[in-house]
């Protein structure tokens, strides 16, 4: 399988890279969007890390990265995305929003890697929030689903819980769900794509989207 990837880089994007390329399948491209210049830096040194190093994981597998434009607006993506010979579209930790168009290209192979239980904490900061609001020993994991038009709602492929440790503390907690990310890679991705696994609905009403507010990632003098 070749995978179009959107992300914007991390441990978790790294890890997933990594057990999906072992597993004997391709990388494309990887789609980084407007909002980012370029990847966020590694956190892991390269040259000792290199599976935990998406700079270092795009090198060694020539895997070609581009800016690209707002996929709601640009009308050559899905030619772009044939040319590419991409038939499954991975989705991590980005800002973009995927129309319905570009996911009707995969023929349900559109997936989305999710750092918490869905259906809770829906939303782009669901680590963060989780830590805000006391809920990451209760809903801390990693969930991968079928991608839908609406935000972190399709159908569950596989979860696995990674529960908030505060004594550990963040960092730990980051790379627990890197490693549990690309565990799920195989088997159960592998097994969705290949149709040895069907994607379960998400209870109607149920869960919760948390964004993150501006005044709780400023720090203030205390009076």
């Amino acid at each position: 399988m070749n995978a179009l990837l959107l992300t914007s880089g991390g441990l978790i994007t790294a890890r997933v890279m990594s057990a999906w390329l072992s597993a004997g399948n391709r990388i494309a491209a990887i789609w980084i969007g407007r909002r980012h210049k370029r990847l966020r830096p590694d956190p892991a040194p390269k040259l000792l890390f290199p599976s935990w190093s998406v700079a270092s994981l795009t090198r060694r597998h020539r895997i070609p990265i581009r800016q690209n434009p707002d996929l709601a607006h640009w009308t050559g993506a899905e030619n772009e995305i044939r040319r590419l010979g991409a038939n499954v579209l991975i989705v991590l930790a980005t800002y973009q929003i995927v129309p319905e168009t570009v996911i009707a290209l995969f023929g349900g192979r559109a997936v989305n890697f999710h750092a918490s239980l869905l259906p809770h904490y829906r939303g782009r900061r669901p680590l963060q929030t989780m830590i805000l609001d006391g809920k990451g020993e209760i809903h801390g994991g990693i969930t991968v689903h079928r991608l839908s038009r609406e935000i972190d709602q399709g159908g569950i492929i596989a979860f696995r819980k990674v529960p908030y440790d505060p004594a550990l503390g963040y960092i730990h907690w980051e790379v627990a769900l890197a490693r549990t990310a690309g565990a799920l890679v195989t088997p159960e991705l592998q097994d969705y794509f290949e149709g040895r696994l069907t994607a379960l609905p998400q209870q109607t009403g149920a869960g919760s989207y948390r964004e993150l507010r501006e005044e709780e990632t400023t720090l203030s003098a205390k009076h």
